[in-house]
């Protein structure tokens, strides 16, 4: 009997790495400099008691490498469980012919 396993492991590992990079990717951007050092004009600064006007266009850009992560997360997940049920499939068919 032939088991040929490499497809569903190295599908599950290719998914495993594509996750990993793009989370990196998406850590990266939340932790940009760009970010983190805030606006470089002191007139920009928002003022005690004031509502910062450009809200949304901080927010905004932020939202999509957040979203990249919880994507990168369930990719992850899903990969694993992939080579998970591929392990216990195997163990399930040599228990079967031994």
């Amino acid at each position: 009997m032939n088991i040929n396993t490499g497809n569903s492991f190295s599908i599950a590992q290719q998914g495993l790495q594509r996750s990993q990079a793009s989370a990196v990717e998406a850590a990266e951007s939340i932790a940009s400099p760009e970010r983190l050092n805030g606006p470089a004009d002191i007139s920009s600064l928002e003022k005690p008691g004031e509502r910062p006007e450009s809200t949304s266009d901080t927010l905004e850009p932020l939202a999509q490498p957040i979203i990249q992560l919880k994507e990168s997360q369930r990719l992850f997940d899903a990969s694993a469980k992939v080579i998970e049920v591929s392990d216990r499939t195997i163990g399930a068919l040599l228990d079967v012919s031994a």
